[in-house]
């Protein structure tokens, strides 16, 4: 399987299956060499890495988390029951890891042409009693040009045998806010014939304000 990593994108299944054998070549060593049992949360991170996600996936993995955010470098979750909470700063890569996700599972990525993109990933975490769970992740992003201060990258968490929740769901999504963060200094660009429309959007974004676009479909 490593050998035909080199010749075609692995799919979830793949990298978990090759994951779980690393992880017991190396846990055998463990024990041969030292006596040491390693824990599922190697497992689990070894997952992340394969698959670009990082430590992102501990997060998908947790049966509580509903949403992770990674806004102006800075990453949160939003758990069951308790809402959005920050997490501390966002992994560095994990937007080329997404990007890379995205076109792996044959889906339009975000480009500075095309800055902004909706897709659907399917992501195998490892389970306690050594099974494997599939979840959906939808991944809405937004980069440079459209978020001129960054990426603002939104990920939904969906198990596949769960509905929407009947309490703790999305109306608590937009009850609780995400927690205020520093802001860059806003700083006008250059936009030809914007009369300067673009700036004054841009500015409501960084300093945390809300647009409200309203009208027709298209």
């Amino acid at each position: 399987m490593t050998a035909e990593a080199g010749q075609r994108a692995l799919t979830p299944r793949d990298l978990e299956t090759l994951a779980r054998n690393v992880f017991a070549n190396v846990q055998e060593r463990a024990l041969l060499d030292g006596g040491v049992r390693l824990g599922p949360e190697f497992l689990l991170r070894l997952i992340g890495e394969l698959s670009g996600l990082g430590p992102l996936l501990e997060f998908v993995a947790r049966p509580d988390v509903e949403d992770i955010a990674i806004n102006l470098g800075h990453l949160y979750v939003y758990t069951t029951g308790t809402g959005w909470q920050p997490a501390g700063a966002a992994p560095r890569g994990v937007g080329d890891a997404l990007r890379v996700l995205i076109d792996q599972a044959g889906q339009r990525g975000p480009t500075p042409d095309h800055p902004i993109a909706d897709a659907m990933l399917q992501v195998v975490v490892p389970t306690t009693d050594e099974g494997v769970e599939r979840k959906g992740v939808r991944v809405s992003y937004l980069m440079p040009p459209a978020s001129p201060y960054g990426d603002v990258i939104t990920l939904r968490i969906s198990r596949y045998s769960d509905g929407l929740r009947a309490t703790n769901g999305l109306g608590g999504f937009f009850e609780s806010p995400l927690p205020p963060v520093v802001r860059p200094r806003f700083s006008p660009r250059q936009y030809p014939r914007s009369k300067g429309a673009a700036n004054y959007l841009l500015s409501v974004m960084v300093h945390g304000g809300v647009l409200v676009i309203a009208g027709a479909t298209g």
